[in-house]
């Protein structure tokens, strides 16, 4: 029959048809295979911060948000949960969008880790003092028996500043801040204490 031969119009449309329909069936298993590999949970929600939180500044909800990373980019420790979060106090400043680990905060709630002590140290020139913030890193620097500088403390975080409006000056170019030391860095603070110290900010 002429319709049917191998070259009629008709014979030509249904091949055609059934390539078409076999290229839009390999095409939908490709798809398939496709969503089913992206569709692994390969990523986790961690809590980040919204805005720049200061350190030593205690976090509350409004310093918090959420984000949706790969698992390879999140750091050890990462909280998952805003309740892990709030009340807590941050003891060095932390970026906005920065994600928020457990080592961000002190495991007792504390200014300092177990084994370290929170020193209250007297620092001369104010102004300098007007740079610092909570969380900057210092060493503190001074007079040997020689009448040389010497390097008391490296490396102490401050954890505490005087409050804008309090008497935390205790007279012309000294002012007093809470720095976290080992023991062995306070012994010689603390032997050091008959004069203000100096500092060089990291």
């Amino acid at each position: 029959m002429q319709w049917l031969s191998s070259s009629s119009p008709l014979r030509r449309a249904l091949r055609w048809h059934r390539r078409l329909l076999a290229a839009g069936f390999a095409a939908l298993a490709v798809y398939c295979v496709l969503a089913v590999l992206t569709g692994r949970d390969d990523t986790t929600v961690v809590v980040a911060a919204a805005g720049t939180i200061p350190g030593g500044s205690p976090v509350v909800a409004a310093d918090l948000t959420l984000l949706r990373l790969p698992r390879i980019a999140v750091p050890e420790g990462a909280l998952t949960s805003l309740d892990e979060a709030i009340g807590r106090t941050v003891v060095a400043p932390v970026p906005a969008r920065g994600v928020l680990t457990a080592a961000a905060f002190s495991s007792s709630g504390e200014l300092v880790a177990a084994g370290r002590l929170a020193v209250p140290v007297t620092l001369e020139d104010t102004a300098a003092v007007g740079l610092l913030a909570v969380g900057d890193r210092i060493d503190l620097l001074g007079t040997g028996s020689s009448g040389t500088v010497v390097v008391l403390a490296q490396d102490a975080r401050v954890v505490a500043l005087p409050t804008t409006g309090t008497d935390g000056l205790l007279g012309s170019g000294t002012v007093v801040v809470v720095v976290d030391l080992s023991r062995e860095e306070a012994t010689r603070v603390v032997a050091a204490a008959g004069s203000p110290l100096g500092f060089a900010l990291h």
